[in-house]
Formats: C-alpha cells, sequence, structure tokens
C-alpha cells in the first residue's frame, strides 16, 4: 500500500533561513512516525506560494512567517 502524501507549504522571505528551516523539518518528518507523509517545502514570495498552491494538489496547510514583509519596514520605521 502507498503512503500518502501530505505537503505542508512554508512561505519565510529570508532564503537561508527557509533553507534550513525546510531542511530540519524534512529531517524530523523521516526520522519520526510519519503515517501520513507530511513533507515540507518552502517559498519566499506570497505570489510563488499561490503559485504552488494551484500546482500542486498535495499541499495540506501553509505556515506564514508572521513577520513576512513587515520587520524591513519596521526596522525603516524605526530610523526616522
Amino acid at each position: 500500500m502507498l503512503q500518502p502524501v501530505s505537503k505542508i507549504l512554508v512561505i519565510n522571505d529570508e532564503r537561508l533561513v527557509l533553507r534550513e528551516l525546510i531542511k530540519g523539518l524534512n529531517s524530523a518528518a523521516r526520522s519520526l512516525d510519519n503515517p501520513f507523509g507530511i513533507a515540507f517545502t518552502g517559498v519566499t514570495t506570497a505570489q510563488e506560494a499561490l503559485q504552488a498552491i494551484e500546482h500542486d494538489g498535495d499541499i495540506q496547510a501553509v505556515v506564514v512567517d508572521d513577520t513576512l514583509y513587515t520587520l524591513n519596514s519596521e526596522r525603516n520605521g524605526s530610523r526616522t
């Protein structure tokens, strides 16, 4: 019997952080009991997320970094 695949899409606009996060999450998913076949994938923009969702029917959930697009504007605002 084939194992199901359930992908979780992570959106984070810091490429290096995203790469390490996805690597760690997938490593954990492989090492633990994973009956639902959970796997993680990531993108850096909302536009990329929409494209991924449209083209990949295995995406079951989306996790969005709560500082997405706001950290730089808050930092810029505090400098003035």
